[in-house]
């Protein structure tokens, strides 16, 4: 899959697309999508949400640890949770 198609699946209106896309996203280490996960740390969706930290903390790139910290401060305690784990398994 090309990052073109990737970034719009990744604003896809249906959840469950936005999720797998991102978690496609951190399979591929894609630093093309970081954008787009940052701004999914926000999504209305649970799922999403969870699945764009999983991606962020896959890709080896410091645009995807900034993104990482802005999930630091997420409404969702859970997120917050897997933003700071991820964090942390970074620097062991």
């Amino acid at each position: 899959m090309r990052d073109a198609t990737l970034l719009i699946l990744l604003r896809d209106p249906n959840a469950d697309v936005r999720a797998k896309a991102a978690e496609f996203a951190g399979q591929r280490s894609s630093v093309a999508a970081i954008p787009s996960l940052r701004r999914l740390i926000d999504d209305e969706n649970r799922d999403v949400r969870q699945s764009a930290i999983e991606a962020l903390s896959n890709i080896g790139d410091e645009a995807a640890v900034a993104a990482l910290r802005a999930g630091l401060s997420s409404k969702d305690a859970k997120v917050r949770r897997s933003a700071a784990e991820a964090l942390g398994d970074r620097r062991q």
